[in-house]
């Protein structure tokens, strides 16, 4: 009966260390997720484009993104705020897109951040009808390496510049959120450059009204140079005589691209020659636009409705030069 007894207790004993074992292990392992996952508020994942098409001359592009945003749910679960949209530069002969796991905005972080933060830049080199995959640029190694201790407190627009495209970037030292400068990733050779001649610039612009495009199905960004569709809108539009097109449209996270840089000359027929693919045929995108005295050919402020009265007051030799083109 004693035997039997002690059998019973050692088989207790053994019961209750394995529970304690599970459960030790239970709370470790829940203890390394709050530890890899607390301290996160801006998380857009990576991605790589897998179809695309470029269309409009070359003035836009189709892409899907694969997106892998397999942190996402414990990011979710650890963090009470998570952004997971930002904002994409554009250019004219690349296609870009910021990934980010950071603990704050950039121009927030005053220390050096973890081993598992990043900040990173995908980016496709537009090749004619063909996309090539670069690899990605390390934005925060990149200026790191530029300047040891500095971080970059956003990122800004695709500048040409004697036949380079400059990605602007507004560098920091990480202690010291108020000594801010301007300088350039060159995204060819994706080093970092001074560029004097563009750095402290304002350009004048023409503008074309994209107004009530959301009757229309389409959803832009806050600059109008990336936008979605509504697939069941596109009836009637030219896009929707393309299969391709279409088939690359109705896939989540697929979006078009207009490619143009900061100073492209032919910034509004870039824009106008992309939407009205998305557009009835009778929408008239010049209405109501305009050419600033210091782009016109006769030193006068022109409103337009016809792309014929817009080439024609165009002065595109004068943009050029004031654009820094003909340097």
């Amino acid at each position: 009966m004693k035997k039997t007894n002690k059998k019973w207790l050692n088989r207790l004993l053994l019961f209750v260390s394995v529970l304690g074992l599970i459960g030790g292990s239970l709370f470790l392992y829940q203890w390394y997720l709050s530890e890899k996952y607390t301290g996160y508020q801006y998380y857009t994942g990576k991605a790589k484009i897998d179809s695309y098409q470029i269309i409009a001359d070359g003035k836009g592009a189709i892409v899907h993104w694969d997106i892998d945003q397999s942190e996402e749910t414990e990011l979710r679960k650890y963090n009470k705020q998570l952004f997971t949209e930002w904002r994409n530069p554009t250019s004219q002969n690349y296609i870009l897109r910021d990934n980010m796991k950071l603990p704050k905005h950039p121009s927030d972080i005053h220390e050096s951040i973890g081993k598992d933060a990043y900040w990173t830049l995908s980016i496709y080199k537009v090749e004619g009808n063909k996309l090539k995959e670069e690899p990605e640029i390390d934005l925060l190694a990149t200026v790191d390496e530029y300047k040891k201790g500095y971080i970059s407190n956003d990122i800004g627009p695709v500048y040409s510049y004697k036949g380079k495209d400059l990605l602007a970037l507004y560098i920091r030292p990480l202690e010291n959120h108020e000594k801010k400068k301007k300088v350039f990733l060159n995204l060819q050779t994706r080093k970092i450059e001074e560029v004097k001649a563009i750095e402290n610039i304002q350009f004048p612009y023409s503008t074309i009204k994209l107004s009530n495009l959301s009757d229309f199905g389409i959803k832009s960004d806050v600059f109008g140079f990336h936008f979605t569709i509504k697939l069941e809108e596109m009836v009637g539009t030219p896009i929707s005589k393309d299969k391709n097109a279409m088939n690359i449209l109705e896939k989540e996270n697929s979006q078009v691209v207009i490619l143009t840089n900061e100073n492209s000359f032919d910034n509004v027929d870039r824009i106008a020659s992309v939407y009205s693919k998305f557009l009835p045929n009778d929408y008239n995108l010049y209405r109501d636009s305009k050419i600033p005295k210091e782009l016109s050919t006769d030193g006068q402020d022109h409103a337009f409705s016809s792309k014929e009265e817009f080439d024609k007051y165009f002065d595109v030799e004068k943009v050029k030069n004031l654009y820094h083109l003909n340097d």
